[in-house]
């Protein structure tokens, strides 16, 4: 929606209409929208001609798509002269992507107000300029100010009811500043220091870029931050320099905002980055803070507006900082988490130790076993899945993917289960998205799920595809894809692709990020449709940009082979970085695999170490061998062959025969474990028999040794 803010003001400015037109188009016109004072006292006058000498009914005005244009721009501008003298950051919405924005702290009928939503995402604030607008022209007796210029008064009051909105401003000057220089350094321009300030009604930022680097630009900037002789309302300084962490020189950018008046603000930063550097590209790490004067739980609360700020900048090559983030943690959270306050789940309950829990979207049985600081300065929760893995989820996830079941039930499984039963059971309210986490169909998918994979439930795939075609008729997105994937392969049902791309498609229609990386895959690999690299490419960036893992490493395995695109390893790379950021276990486990070997990346057994306990966690068997192996060789962490011994005995758990050849080695040398060759010839014999190495030859050696103990 800000897209089209943008145009229905940019239409009017050049004195052109919006597709429908807009009513009372010359009267618009004569109001001179100019963003003035007096503007807003012509809308006044506009609103009550129209008002006394038309008398226009509500419902028909705004079932005319040019009476809808006419308020839509009207509201538009409103916001856009708040944002001017305020500062603010205003996102537009829809009344379907306002309640997604706002599901945690605020509750959105779909009434003819709410058609367009002002969100300010920095405070959490949510504006309602329709209402009025719609009170002014029908006079519908709502209370509402009387004049446009009271209205906005009221709003710029809210946005700073809280913290000041120079603040929020500087807040988001920092990531905007940061993001700007930061560009500059990935794209090999020069990155020298700055110094800008704005005057408190001026209309222009000033810059001065220093000549200079090192301490002398440092002493410059600090010394024009403390002596304000311009009077301004802010001054930023921006330099390239070098900070200290883990031991280690790393580059960064440090940025320092400082606001004047009665609350003044002080906020200094060092964004570190990893050089571009032998075909691979830079690299953005998390930040440092260095300096601010507010407590710690409002720098935490303004850290949000830093982020956006850096995000948010479209960089001249037309990548941005997300492109090149790192997507690895270095070092713990900017600070302790100040808010020591438990997270809240998706239906508003806050969390407590003993829960009972679906995880990972609502669709895994978990228990909450330990609140802990977490990497964005909230708390965060540890809880153990139904697979037995112990996983960190932070506040945000937990908000958005994680519901609330019960306190401390005896079973939490079976708690869980009951759980989905009971709200399968449930009829849908109105029209209820049956994507939500907390409909009956979301439920069918959760409980089908377990009962697929035999989750504490028994398995019954039988009834796993009942409930996933409940879900499917229903219209939940999820369960086509479920059922798209079994009749492709052909899983417990006779193989119907026909019907399976039915199903896929549908899923993609409805934007299900999985169906658009399943059905990408389906065309790149081409093994039950004909290939077509082009779709195949297509649908895996959009996944990819949906924000689903799967779909940006596939899309990176493209890039690497320089199928349907041109081959690009440093873009691989990137995208596998992006994957295995977004908890995708097989693209941690090659990341991890590039960094033991260099390939691409620099040697860097430390970060391999760091992605295969990831990989790990998501319970990937050949990062279990991998990992292990770091730990029985000391490589990337200090040697502890128990550690080994224990992850080795996890993969040959999961049948996976190089686990039981190197738990055939340690066992026969008395390596982390008693020496023990019996056991090590049934373990050798395992490998051996499915082919791993040169297992055979090491039985024979075994084999030899027994002989030759026996004998003595």
């Amino acid at each position: 929606m800000n897209d089209v803010a943008r145009l229905f003001l940019e239409t009017y400015a050049r004195g052109g209409e919006a597709d429908g037109g807009w009513k009372f188009g010359k009267a618009l016109l004569q109001a001179q929208l100019d963003y003035s004072e007096e503007s807003l006292e012509r809308i006044d006058l506009l609103l009550k001609a129209i008002r006394d000498r038309t008398r226009p009914v509500h419902e028909a005005f705004i079932a005319d798509p040019a009476g809808r244009n006419f308020l839509s721009l009207l509201a538009f501008y409103l916001m856009a002269v708040l944002s001017r003298r305020t500062g603010a950051e205003i996102e537009w919405h829809d009344t379907r992507s306002a309640q997604k924005a706002t599901a945690d702290w605020a509750s959105i009928a779909d009434t003819p107000f709410t058609r367009l939503v002002a969100l300010a995402p920095d405070q959490g604030l949510l504006f309602l300029p329709l209402v009025w607008l719609h009170d002014r022209l029908f006079g519908l007796g709502l209370g509402q100010y009387d004049k446009a210029s009271d209205y906005l008064l009221s709003v710029a009051n809210e946005l700073e009811y809280d913290l000041p909105m120079a603040w929020w401003n500087a807040a988001r000057l920092v990531g905007v500043t940061a993001s700007t220089m930061m560009a500059a350094v990935a794209e090999g321009r020069p990155a020298l220091p700055q110094i800008a300030w704005h005057h408190p009604r001026g209309q222009r930022t000033n810059i001065v870029t220093l000549p200079y680097e090192g301490e002398d630009a440092a002493a410059r900037g600090e010394a024009a931050l403390a002596d304000n002789r311009e009077g301004a309302a802010w001054k930023t300084f921006v330099y390239n320099t070098w900070i200290n962490a883990s031991g280690a020189r790393v580059p960064a950018i440090s940025v320092t905002v400082q606001t004047y008046g009665p609350s003044p603000l002080r906020l200094r930063m060092a964004f570190r980055y990893r050089p571009a550097a032998d075909g691979r590209p830079l690299a953005i790490l998390d930040p440092s803070v260095w300096e601010f004067n507010v407590p710690e739980e409002t720098f935490l609360r303004l850290n949000a507006a830093v982020k956006r700020g850096a995000q948010g900048v479209r960089w001249p090559a037309g990548k941005s900082w997300l492109d090149h983030y790192e997507g690895r943690r270095d070092v713990p959270s900017l600070l302790p988490a100040a808010v020591h306050v438990p997270p809240s789940y998706a239906t508003g309950e806050q969390m407590r130790i003993g829960d009972a829990v679906l995880t990972d979207g609502g669709l895994l049985p978990g228990r909450v076993v330990q609140l802990v600081p977490g990497s964005d300065g909230h708390m965060a929760c540890v809880f153990k899945d139904a697979r037995g893995q112990r996983r960190t989820a932070t506040a945000t996830q937990v908000r958005e993917g994680v519901l609330f079941v019960s306190r401390s039930p005896a079973d939490h499984l079976q708690e869980c289960v009951s759980w989905l039963e009971q709200r399968i059971k449930q009829a849908p309210r109105g029209r209820a998205d049956p994507n939500a986490l907390t409909s009956p169909a979301h439920a069918c998918v959760a409980l089908a799920g377990l009962l697929w994979q035999g989750l504490g439930v028994a398995k019954n795939p039988a009834t796993a595809r009942q409930l996933w075609q409940a879900a499917a008729d229903a219209g939940n997105a999820a369960a086509e894809l479920a059922l798209a994937a079994i009749h492709l392969e052909g899983d417990t049902v006779r193989q119907d692709v026909a019907k399976g791309l039915q199903l896929l498609r549908s899923a993609v229609a409805k934007g299900h990020a999985p169906a658009l990386a399943r059905l990408g895959q389906e065309f790149e690999t081409g093994l039950r449709v004909p290939g077509d690299t082009a779709q195949a490419v297509s649908l895996l960036t959009r996944a990819s940009e949906a924000g689903n893992a799967h779909g940006t490493y596939r899309l990176a395995w493209m890039h690497r082979i320089g199928k349907g695109v041109r081959h690009d390893m440093a873009r691989c790379i990137a995208l596998i970085t992006q994957a295995a950021g977004g908890g995708y276990a097989q693209a941690q486990y090659e990341l991890a695999m590039h960094c033991s070997t260099g390939d691409g990346v620099p040697h860097d057994d430390e970060r391999a170490v760091w992605w295969l306990e990831r990989a790990v966690q998501n319970d990937h068997g050949e990062a279990m061998i991998m990992l292990a192996g770091k730990y029985e060789r000391g490589r990337g962490v200090p040697q502890d062959l128990a550690k080994a011994v224990t992850l080795y005995r996890q993969a040959a758990d999961k049948k996976i025969p190089a686990a039981w050849y190197h738990l055939g080695q340690m066992t026969a040398d008395g390596r982390g474990l008693e020496r023990d060759l019996r056991e090590a010839m049934r373990l050798m014999t395992l490998a051996a028999h499915d082919g791993v190495g040169d297992a055979k030859e090491q039985l024979e050696d075994l084999e030899l040794a027994m002989t030759r103990e026996n004998r003595g």
